[in-house]
């Protein structure tokens, strides 16, 4: 059985970030944003390579996995998150190659997808590692990390 790891870097510092990472012994981040630039110091593309790889995590930036912005700005709009759902896995299938690129990863490296929200249940992170775990039927647990290195529990 294979792990695959989220985080949110939400309420947290790049230091304690890398240290839940470094801690579960991740071999690859996944930056799974559209943009990858944040307001918080460390969490900006160049910036969170450095880090990672200062602390030996390859980072690696797949902007398809990102949730398109017409959809992000809809969300914005009218913050109606069934719906954002529903348009973002429609999305998902049109990345198809892409989703079972990520998975048969999954079964060779410890890898973590990235994005800002710290609450795995509004965060498209999870529909992404959904679509993994769906394509390697009984051969993928999803482990939602926090940035206490605890693992959240989506309900």
């Amino acid at each position: 059985m294979a792990d695959l790891f989220t985080l949110g870097y939400e309420g947290t510092d790049v230091q304690k970030f890398i240290k839940v990472l470094n801690a579960r012994k991740m071999d690859t981040l996944v930056d799974v944003r559209d943009v990858p630039v944040s307001r918080k110091p460390g969490f900006s593309k160049n910036s969170l390579d450095a880090a990672c790889e200062a602390a030996g995590i390859n980072y690696e930036h797949w902007p398809l996995l990102g949730c398109p912005k017409p959809i992000r700005e809809e969300y914005r709009q009218d913050g109606d998150w069934a719906k954002y759902t529903r348009r973002y896995k429609k999305h998902l299938l049109t990345i198809e190659n892409t989703l079972e690129d990520l998975s048969s990863r999954t079964l060779k490296k410890r890898i973590c997808l990235v994005c800002f929200e710290a609450d795995p249940r509004f965060c498209h992170r999870s529909y992404i590692a959904e679509a993994v775990q769906e394509l390697l039927p009984g051969t993928v647990e999803l482990v939602h990390l926090t940035s206490t290195g605890l693992t959240a529990v989506p309900g």
